[in-house]
């Protein structure tokens, strides 16, 4: 995935894993940026009313935020 630029307010697709029983479900989902952190390279994201936390590596953009 790619981390190019990733800003406060983008759209941004991430993996989700879940334990289910003795495998695991790995699922893509579209979230919101809500804060980047250059220095720790990571980012917070909001999808739903949870919130994530993920690398900017492991994220990849999908949508420009509106200027």
């Amino acid at each position: 995935m790619n981390s190019i630029n990733i800003n406060e307010g983008d759209k941004v697709e991430f993996v989700l894993v879940r334990r289910t029983g003795r495998g695991y479900q790995i699922s893509k989902r579209q979230g919101k940026v809500l804060r980047v952190d250059t220095e720790n390279g990571s980012c917070s994201i909001k999808y739903g009313k949870q919130m994530y936390a993920r690398k900017l590596d492991n994220v990849e953009l999908v949508k420009r935020a509106a200027s």
